[in-house]
């Protein structure tokens, strides 16, 4: 079935919806133009409106930064995936030591050769973090092979290069 479209006609109102709506007006202006309060209460209105202006620059700037640096990162990251990878053996090594300085517990006691974007590492280191740390530097971008010549320990025991706890946030 077709419905018609019904227009609202000023007449079509019940009497009593305009007296309700009478009565509200007259109380919004009685309570706003009241000479003993009234100019209180306009005064807060104002402020709380101004507050809410304020409010929401500040957020909406806030959400601007936040979107702005969000897309600046992609940007980034999208600009290095495309970068060549191929650097130079003492570049690959200060990215390998880096990255596995924040991996091992005494990253001081391994010593690492670079050539040709393949990567020696020699010396003393606790037995629970060779996977780790071949991981780590098969991540770096650079690396095409690791090759190890560690010697895993079970403890620290009597290896001066690896006593004390390490870094804090490694433990």
């Amino acid at each position: 079935m077709k419905q018609e479209k019904q227009n609202l006609k000023f007449s079509d109102v019940k009497p009593w919806t305009w007296i309700l709506a009478g009565v509200a007006m007259g109380g919004v202006c009685a309570y706003f133009l009241d000479p003993a309060r009234g100019k209180y209460r306009r005064s807060l209105i104002r402020d709380k409106g101004i507050h809410f202006a304020n409010q929401a620059n500040y957020f909406g700037g806030k959400l601007y930064r936040d979107l702005k640096n969000r897309g600046t990162g992609i940007i980034a990251q999208a600009t290095h995936l495309t970068e060549n990878k191929d650097a130079d053996d003492e570049t690959l090594m200060n990215r390998v030591r880096s990255e596995f300085g924040r991996t091992i517990r005494h990253a001081k006691a391994i010593k690492t050769e670079v050539n040709n974007g393949e990567v020696t590492l020699s010396g003393p280191i606790l037995k629970a973090e060779v996977d780790k740390l071949i991981r780590c530097v098969k991540r770096v971008p650079g690396v095409k092979a690791v090759v190890n010549h560690l010697d895993d320990y079970e403890s620290a025991g009597q290896i001066s290069a690896l006593q004390g706890k390490g870094k804090e946030y490694l433990q």
